[in-house]
């Protein structure tokens, strides 16, 4: 059975000669490339992406009442990167674009699923959902 972890020994130099190198889980060693990247092409840490937030109103509506949703409290995961599209979704058909839209409430009772994708300008992205009940 193979580990998870590196177990090679160092280049035969040095003051390590002849030792086992540390075992180090894999994820950790993605990041720690990750960081040396960043830091060789001049930049810090990774910027977070966005997180996707809506509200609505109102907040029980009818069938056939036009409801307004508001993206505006969704967060940049960074000032220099943000948030450029607000992409809706709406009963899994619908699509509408902004951060503040309207939607019709179909003339039948029932649950209705609302997606609301935000994407950031280096193309990072959140996705926030919400189930409208009429």
């Amino acid at each position: 059975m193979s580990s998870p972890f590196s177990t090679g020994y160092s280049a035969g130099f040095g003051p390590l000669s002849g030792q086992q190198d540390q075992q180090v889980p894999p994820d950790v060693h993605s990041e720690y490339q990750q960081r040396q990247l960043n830091m060789a092409a001049g930049g810090g840490p990774p910027i977070p992406p966005p997180v996707a937030s809506f509200t609505y109103s109102p907040p029980a509506p009818a069938e056939n009442q036009t409801v307004t949703f508001d993206a505006s409290a969704s967060q940049p995961g960074d000032v220099s990167a943000p948030i450029t599209s607000y992409d809706w979704l709406f009963n899994g058909v619908t699509q509408a674009n902004g951060v503040t839209v309207t939607w019709q409430i179909p003339g039948k009772a029932g649950s209705y699923p609302v997606q609301l994708t935000v994407t950031s300008d280096d193309d990072q992205g959140d996705i926030a959902s919400q189930t409208i009940t009429v």
